[in-house]
């Protein structure tokens, strides 16, 4: 008989990784499972925890157990599936079991925790008495009574007070009151001037059941009256909070799909009905019809019975691909995005679990999502960066997606124009299997893409930060009446603010980095740690006034076109300006619409769009990613490029693409001109091969983060010297880089200090890693250690 449960306990307290074991009192043995989230007695304290393991006894047992409190709710919260998820990723990312349990649920289901006393004993005190009419907090007691804590502990002992802890969750379900009338119309007797009253009953003779939420206030108050006299029934309703969506027309029938995407289809349908485990890399041209085939092959996969999780890089891509879903599938989907609010995420992921839907479409987080019967997982543009959680637990989504759909023996679908060059290895070694679209799925060509060399732009007395070539070239399409997105990925006004007469330049005072100039609210900002300071006019160093703002972003990017184009309609997207839920929404619209004819923007324009009208695409310094101190800086150049250029012309009007660039010889600037994945794919590949980078190894980060420069350094030291010792023992390739101060040496006032670690495929690392005491070097707001695996930037 199953009586012991190993529990993960949500402890505040850093240094206590681990589980423990307790008792399963005899009420509640059928109830506990694995998965169930538990209510138990820590230390003097009472706390949430989740069974992660149940057994019939343990080993070792030297003392009584403590026996769970109760069980929070039944079915258990989460599966033994994502149990099984959440001790993979606990081993594989180093990240505490709790941790990655946590990252499975929204915040609206974390319980809170409120002691109360109740006065269960009446004194000669009668102040006392009736402060206690209604339970208290031990705040409000200390407070209000001014007793101890010892005099709270004898009322408790004699009891006059009993401690009860109340628990709910952050979140609670949004329930409404209903109306129905409940007697003959010819029972209600009303006042010839209770005009409200007569306008409800009017109301109520012609619906079935009313909202009292949905009347205004004075039919409210004749809503009362009639339940009063018991003229209605009252009954409750559940009622889910909505998340925003974009409306698309012409979505809610299947395309007929070309050769290409039918070859692909079949494929990806016969792999799933084989019922095996099977990864398919789809690797199709901008505008190839890739959502389509997600569609599809979704229609066939619920048919089936199964679920759906599509996965999409950034929030700002969710509402589009939401709508399309949706659209063709109707209430079947929900969304999870960190762009819901919290009641609304609670919603989405009560409606799924409790199997109100077969379909879930959200960034990251969204690969958790605890559908009943998962089959399949996509992934679009499965090269992006944001598929990487930056916090703990730091986990790669396409690896968590990957073990999940082997628990299910579904599918998981990648899909990119221009994948990742670790996914194209797999796919070219067998290991994932490669479909291909070599076609626009309209038989539309790809955009031409002309390079400008702004060094000779220069050297002919050009200045601006338009070519000639892109100046006219935005001139004639505005004259045609169609439109025009221009791509720079760097957001702000200017990136530095210089003194010109001592040199002095604006930086964060708890970063190493310039604070970048925003005109509109006129302040400068650290976008690493959100310091910010109105914008000076004068030099803080030398009190002079003759200030420069240098460099370029989207911001200044708008003015300059508002400057030399005053008849053009333009709107900006980047993260300064997505600030709601509903920026997004209506920043595309505006521009679906024809009420912009200019799209300016980050990376987050260089990927899921499709306007019909826009034939030209100016990418203003294709140079920015490429010069970033990264060993994917070239691949993500590559990407960028040929992501925001098909965003030209796909559509029955001709495509044009302008690249700016400084350094027009570098292969991924040529190849991504005439979108040769090949040709860049080959170059990177033997790049990478020479200096052992993924995709021939793998790679951890082991970050020190300290207050003091002198402190990281000796830490790191400390850290270095232990540390190889254990790994010199394994008899591995592998390699330490470092100790180094990285390119940015200091963020949010903490000096940093990295060691790489470059280690075969199939290792003992992680043995190593997950054994050693790193937190034996943390201390509170002094020295933090950051151990992140397969990082996906070295900076």
């Amino acid at each position: 008989m199953v009586n012991i449960a190993e529990v993960v306990v949500d402890c505040p307290l850093k240094d206590i990784d681990k589980t423990f074991y307790y008792a399963i009192p005899n009420h509640l043995v059928n109830y506990i499972e694995i998965g169930s989230r538990v209510i138990v007695p820590f230390g003097n304290r009472t706390l949430q925890g989740y069974v992660v393991n149940l057994f019939d006894k343990i080993e070792e047992q030297k003392y009584k157990l403590k026996e769970i409190d109760n069980v929070f709710e039944y079915p258990s919260i989460l599966d033994r599936k994502l149990i099984d998820l959440a001790k993979w990723m606990s081993y594989n990312y180093n990240s505490s079991l709790f941790s990655c349990i946590q990252s499975m649920l929204p915040r609206g289901v974390k319980l809170q925790f409120t002691e109360r006393y109740y006065l269960v004993k009446k004194t000669l005190d009668e102040d006392f008495n009736l402060f206690f009419k209604k339970p208290r907090t031990l705040g409000e007691i200390i407070v209000n009574l001014k007793i101890t804590k010892e005099e709270i502990v004898y009322y408790l002992t004699e009891g006059v007070l009993e401690k009860k802890i109340d628990i709910k969750t952050n979140i609670q379900e949004k329930i409404e009151q209903e109306i129905s009338l409940d007697v003959e119309q010819e029972e209600i007797t009303l006042p010839v001037n209770a005009l409200r009253q007569h306008e409800l009953l009017e109301l109520l003779t012609n619906q079935e059941w009313l909202s009292i939420s949905d009347l205004p206030t004075p039919l409210r108050n004749a809503a009362k009256t009639f339940i009063d006299k018991g003229y209605v029934k009252v009954r409750e309703r559940r009622i889910f909070r909505e998340p925003e969506t974009i409306s698309l027309s012409g979505e809610k029938v299947a395309k007929i799909l070309n050769d290409e995407q039918r070859t692909a289809f079949e494929k990806l349908v016969k792999a799933f009905d084989n019922g095996n485990k099977e990864t398919f890399l789809l690797k199709g041209i901008t505008g190839s019809g890739k959502t389509e085939i997600y569609l599809q092959f979704t229609q066939h996969v619920i048919n089936s019975g199964k679920d759906v999780i599509i996965l999409v890089p950034e929030i700002a891509l969710t509402p589009l691909m939401v709508s399309r879903f949706k659209s063709r599938f109707g209430n079947k989907v929900a969304v999870l995005h960190s762009g819901l609010s919290e009641a609304q995420k609670f919603d989405e992921w009560l409606k799924i679990k409790d199997g109100k839907v077969k379909i879930v479409v959200g960034a990251r987080s969204a690969v958790f999502a605890p559908l009943k019967n998962l089959g399949v997982i996509i992934i679009d543009e499965e090269h992006e960066s944001t598929y990487k959680q930056e916090v703990q637990p730091r986990y790669v989504t396409k690896d968590v997606a990957e073990y999940r759909i082997s628990q299910q023996k579904g599918v998981l679908l990648l899909g990119s124009a221009t994948p990742s060059v670790e996914s194209y290895y797999s796919a070219q070694n067998g290991y994932y299997k490669l479909l291909e679209l070599t076609n626009r799925a309209n038989n539309q060509g790809l955009p031409n893409i002309e390079i400008v060399d702004m060094k000779e732009e220069l050297i002919n007395g050009n200045k601006s930060i338009f070519s000639r070539l892109l100046y006219n070239s935005i001139y004639e399409t505005l004259q045609r009446g169609e439109q025009v997105i221009l791509f720079l990925n760097k957001r702000g006004f200017s990136a530095t603010t210089l003194c010109r007469n001592c040199g002095f330049t604006f930086k964060c005072p708890h970063c190493d980095v310039n604070l970048t100039s925003h005109h509109k609210g006129n302040f400068l900002i650290c976008h690493y740690c959100n310091y910010s300071l109105t914008s000076p006019k004068i030099c803080p160093k030398c009190k002079g006034k003759h200030l420069r703002f240098n460099g370029l972003g989207t911001e200044k990017l708008k003015k300059e076109i508002e400057k030399h184009f005053p008849t053009a309609k333009v709107i900006r997207m980047d993260n300064d300006t997505m600030t709601t839920a509903s920026s997004y929404n209506e920043v595309y619209q505006m521009f679906n619409e024809g009420k912009a004819n200019v799209l300016v923007g980050t990376q987050m324009i260089a990927k899921g769009f499709d306007f019909p009208k826009v034939t030209l695409v100016g990418i203003i310094l294709a140079d920015l990613s490429l010069n970033f101190p990264d060993f994917r800086s070239s691949e993500k150049t590559f990407q960028l490029i040929t992501q925001v250029a098909g965003r030209a012309g796909r559509a029955e009007l001709n495509g044009k693409v302008i690249l700016q660039t400084y350094t027009p010889e570098h292969y991924s600037i040529k190849n991504s001109a005439t979108y040769n994945y090949q040709g860049f794919y080959q170059q990177e590949l033997k790049i990478r091969e020479s200096l052992k980078y993924p995709p021939f190894i793998r790679l951890a980060k082991l970050e020190v983060m300290a207050k003091g420069e002198g402190e990281g350094k000796k830490t790191i030291e400390q850290i270095y010297n232990s540390l190889k010792l254990k790994i010199d023992n394994l008899n591995e390739e592998i390699q330490i880089l470092g100790p180094v101060i990285p390119a940015i040496p200091k963020i949010r006032g903490l000096y940093r200090h990295i060691l790489i670690i470059k280690f075969p495929k199939q290792s003992a690392l992680l043995d190593v890693i997950n054994s050693y005491d790193f937190k034996k070097y943390v201390k509170n707001n002094i020295i933090n250690i950051k151990v992140d695996i397969d990082p996906i930037t070295l900076i």
